[in-house]
């Protein structure tokens, strides 16, 4: 298991650090140490980081500065700026001629990255910004209190717009994920690799506007010039609440460039992935990986053609903003529209099962789509009484029971009982997710109640990463016992409800059921 160390790393470049060594490197030795790291132009930390105090895990000043943590970081908490008031630095810090790696995630209440004049900072694993409620108090010339205001927001990341970032995973914030700072100098480029993500706020804007006021970062003088100084931006997917996910908003002196927000969304980049055995046709408008940062991309209003095998009862999709064609040739044509109001991208081309209608002639019993309220998943530490969850593991047909096999056939199988009564919801939701990462690769995921449950959005996506298996759902409903398949490499996700949530009802309508003697 990885120590954790509880650290605040500066690297600060001075004559004496650069005479005395060219590199440090630090290791974790117990986990709850409290060091402070002076570092020298180059820096390996090869543990996670931990800070509690609300100040920078990370600060990376240039020139020639170069840090490196071989871990997650995580930043809470907060300290005293004056009588009253609090705040928080950014979780990680990089100014100037400096290059940060982080292997692993990054956690920040506030801010998880600010960076500008041309740092780089690049993440393996994924951006997290919670969000921090900041007290400030206002005292008059004679030190008395005659005002008290809070705000609440967060920033993925926090910039100017000719830095380098480059995120392999996931970009979440509560406020705008990557606000960006625009400067007369080009070159900058951001890169994420799967979905940005802002609840209150957009995914990405950029501007010349400085917070608080009419004050210019940079005065350009025409939209080109403008246009010459925007980052090359390479994303996979933006979900925003804003009506725009992404924005730029630049102005000159007097006039607002206008159209500049049309040029900027035609020039965005947006990563193409697709399930192994679909092949490009025809790539006359896609940017090769190999002729990139390793991302097959298009631009909006862009197409292309797939090769894809389509099998009975499935059809291909490639997400909402994509308009698939059958060429009837074994080929797709794709048409990137881009045209959903709070998501952009999100380009994933695979063939899904097609839901089953319920229809007033089926000789089945008919059933309706039903938005269940289930129970709030609160954490416990509460023992599961015995016989509340029963696991079984077969792997052939040899040691596979007539029950197992009426759900699930031969298959290889993990299966996993549950007494709703005698288990908390907590309990319940945590074994479901240790029990589908269990399951036999190619097998299935057997989950069986006395009475109608519910997946939440968490045990969902554990589902989503193992498209493998088949996940069969066995429950008792109006005195029969019904199972509902999900086949292997559905989309799972499909199957929430506006509130998250998929109950076992909800499931049955979307999929169909079958009874069980």
């Amino acid at each position: 298991m990885r120590n954790k160390l509880l650290v605040k790393l500066t690297a600060v470049v001075t004559s004496f650090t650069m005479v005395a060594a060219p590199s440090i490197t630090v290791f974790a030795t117990e986990p709850e140490t409290t060091t402070q790291v002076a570092a020298n132009p180059t820096t390996t930390v090869d543990t996670d980081i931990v800070i509690t105090d609300g100040h920078s895990a990370v600060d990376a000043f240039g020139p020639n500065t170069s840090i490196t943590v071989n871990g997650n970081i995580e930043q809470t908490g907060d300290y005293e700026i004056s009588p009253g008031s609090k705040t928080v630095d950014p979780a990680v810090n990089a100014t100037g001629d400096t290059e940060v790696t982080i292997t692993g995630d990054i956690i920040g209440e506030k801010t998880a990255i600010y960076a500008k004049n041309g740092a780089t900072v690049s993440v393996d694993g994924s951006i997290n910004a919670t969000g921090y409620k900041e007290t400030n108090n206002i005292y008059d010339e004679h030190n008395n209190l005659v005002n008290t205001y809070t705000s609440f927001g967060s920033n993925g990341i926090i910039g100017s717009s000719d830095i380098n970032i480059s995120v392999d995973k996931t970009i979440n914030s509560w406020g705008t994920s990557i606000n960006l700072s625009m400067t007369d100098v080009p070159g900058g480029s951001i890169t994420v690799g799967d979905t940005i993500t802002s609840t209150n706020g957009r995914g990405i804007y950029l501007g010349n506007e400085m917070i608080g006021g009419d004050t210019l970062s940079v005065t350009y003088l025409t939209e080109e010039q403008a246009l010459r100084a925007l980052p090359t931006i390479t994303v996979y997917e933006v979900n925003a609440s804003n009506s725009a996910p992404i924005a730029v908003i630049v102005r000159s002196s007097q006039d607002t460039f206008l159209d500049i927000q049309d040029d900027l969304e035609t020039a965005i980049n947006y990563i193409i992935k697709k399930e192994e055995g679909i092949t490009f046709a025809d790539t006359s408008e896609i940017t090769l990986a190999s002729d990139t940062n390793g991302y097959d991309t298009i631009k909006q209003g862009g197409s292309f053609k797939v090769n894809a095998t389509v099998n009975s009862g499935y059809y291909l999709d490639a997400g909402k903003n994509v308009q698939v064609t059958d060429n009837g040739d074994g080929t797709y044509t794709l048409l990137f529209k881009n045209d959903q109001l709070h998501s952009k991208g999100g380009i994933y081309v695979r063939a899904l099962l097609i839901p089953r209608p319920v229809t007033d002639n089926s000789s089945e019993p008919e059933y309706t789509v039903v938005v269940q309220d289930p129970a709030p998943i609160v954490t416990s530490s509460n023992p599961i009484a015995t016989g509340a969850i029963v696991v079984a593991n077969t792997t052939s047909a040899a040691d596979t029971s007539s029950a197992i096999a009426a759900i699930s056939g031969t298959k290889p199988a993990r299966t996993v009982s549950y007494n709703i009564a005698n288990v908390t919801p907590a309990q319940y939701k945590a074994s479901v997710i240790e029990n589908v990462a269990a399951a036999p690769a190619s097998g299935a995921f057997n989950i069986e109640t006395d009475r109608v449950s519910c997946f939440d959005r968490t045990m969902i996506e554990a589902i989503a990463a193992r498209p493998d298996i088949d996940v069969n759902v066995v429950f008792t409903y109006g005195g029969k016992k019904l199972k509902v398949t999900i086949p292997a490499g559905y989309n799972v996700r499909s199957l929430l409800d506006e509130g998250g949530y998929c109950g076992f009802l909800r499931l049955m309508a979307l999929l169909g059921a079958t009874e069980l003697g």
